[in-house]
C-alpha cells in the first residue's frame, strides 16, 4: 500500500511538473517536460493521467509550438474525460481549445495566408465558447479570476476573437453562446465538433426556459429517482421494480452523472414541482416503517 501511495504522489507531482512548465517554462523547458510526462502515462496505461498529459503538452505546444497539434491533443483529452463524465475536468480542456484557437488565428494572421471565413470561424468558434464557459463555471461555482495564468490566457484568447469579429458581433456570439446546456455537454460537444454551432440550442430562449435535466434522465430513470429522492435504498428499489440491486446501482450513477449531483439528497431539487407529491408518499412506502405504524422491527434493507 505504501509503494502505491508513492506511485500516486510521484504522479501529482509530475502532473504538477508539466503543467507549471507548460504556463511558465521557457519553450524548451514546457516542450522536454511535457513531452516526457505524455510518454510516461501513456506507457502506465493510465487514461484519466494521460488525459491531464495531453491537456499539458497541449499547453506548451500553444504558447510555444504548433497550435494545430495542440487542438487535436486537447480533443483526444476531451473524447476521454467525456466518457467518464467529468464536466470539471473537460470545463478546463474547453479553455485550452479557446487558447489554441486564437493563437492558430494569430499565427495565420501574422502569415497572411488564410482567408479571412477562416478567421471569422474559428473566432466565432471562441466566442461561442467563451459564453458556454462563463454558464459552465457559475455552474460548477467557480470564479476563474482567482486562477491566474487560467484568466489571462483566455482573455487574451477572447481579445483576439474580439479583434476578428469586432465587438458587437463577438458580444452577440458570445452571449448566444452562454444558452449552451452545462447538463447536456454542449460547450464540450461543440469544442469535439459533435455539435455544429447551427445545430446547437443556443437559439432557445434564455436559460429560464431551457428543458430540466431532469428531462435528459430515461422513464426507468426518472422512477428510480423519485424512489431514491425518497429514500428508498438500492436494494429495496430493486425488489420493487423487479431488478437486480446491480442494475439499480447503475441507474443511480447515472442519474448521478445526468444531473451531476453526488448525493441522493440532491435529487429533490431537480424533480418537477408537480410529481413531488410522489416523493412524499413514497417516503411513508419505505420498507420497514409505515406512516401510521410504529416502525416494525425487521431490519430496514440497505443499498
Amino acid at each position: 500500500m505504501q509503494s502505491i501511495g508513492h506511485r500516486s504522489g510521484e504522479a501529482r507531482s509530475e502532473f504538477c511538473e508539466a503543467q507549471a512548465a507548460a504556463l511558465y517554462g521557457s519553450a524548451e523547458q514546457a516542450m522536454s517536460i511535457c513531452q516526457r510526462h505524455l510518454e510516461r502515462t501513456t506507457a502506465a496505461g493510465a487514461g484519466w493521467a494521460r488525459s491531464w498529459a495531453q491537456v499539458a503538452l497541449a499547453i506548451a505546444l500553444t504558447k510555444h509550438g504548433d497550435a494545430d497539434e495542440a487542438l487535436q491533443l486537447g480533443r483526444a483529452a476531451l473524447t476521454y474525460q467525456l466518457t467518464l463524465g467529468d464536466m470539471w475536468g473537460s470545463t478546463w480542456v474547453v479553455h485550452v481549445r479557446m487558447w489554441s484557437l486564437a493563437r492558430l488565428i494569430t499565427d495565420q494572421m501574422a502569415a497572411g495566408n488564410t482567408r479571412r471565413s477562416t478567421l471569422v470561424e474559428w473566432a466565432t468558434e471562441v466566442a461561442y465558447l467563451a459564453g458556454g464557459l462563463k454558464t459552465q463555471r457559475a455552474r460548477l461555482g467557480v470564479v476563474i479570476e482567482n486562477m491566474g495564468p487560467f484568466v489571462d490566457e483566455t482573455r487574451t484568447a477572447a481579445k483576439t476573437a474580439r479583434d476578428v469579429l469586432g465587438q458587437d458581433t463577438y458580444t452577440e456570439v458570445e452571449k448566444r453562446g452562454s444558452r449552451l446546456s452545462p447538463e447536456h455537454f454542449e460547450v464540450q460537444r461543440i469544442a469535439l465538433g459533435t455539435l455544429s454551432i447551427d445545430a446547437s440550442t443556443v437559439d432557445r430562449p434564455a436559460r429560464e426556459g431551457a428543458s430540466s435535466p431532469w428531462q435528459t434522465l430515461s422513464n426507468a430513470e426518472r422512477e428510480v429517482a423519485i424512489l431514491a429522492a425518497a429514500g428508498w435504498p438500492n436494494s429495496a428499489i430493486g425488489v420493487r421494480r423487479g431488478t437486480s440491486t446491480r442494475t439499480t446501482d447503475a441507474q443511480i450513477s447515472s442519474i448521478f452523472q445526468k444531473l451531476t449531483i453526488s448525493s441522493r439528497e440532491e435529487i429533490i431539487r431537480f424533480v418537477p414541482k408537480d410529481q413531488r407529491n410522489k416523493v412524499s408518499t413514497e417516503t411513508s412506502r419505505i420498507p420497514g416503517q409505515s406512516s401510521d405504524k410504529p416502525r416494525s422491527n425487521h431490519p430496514r434493507p440497505q443499498g
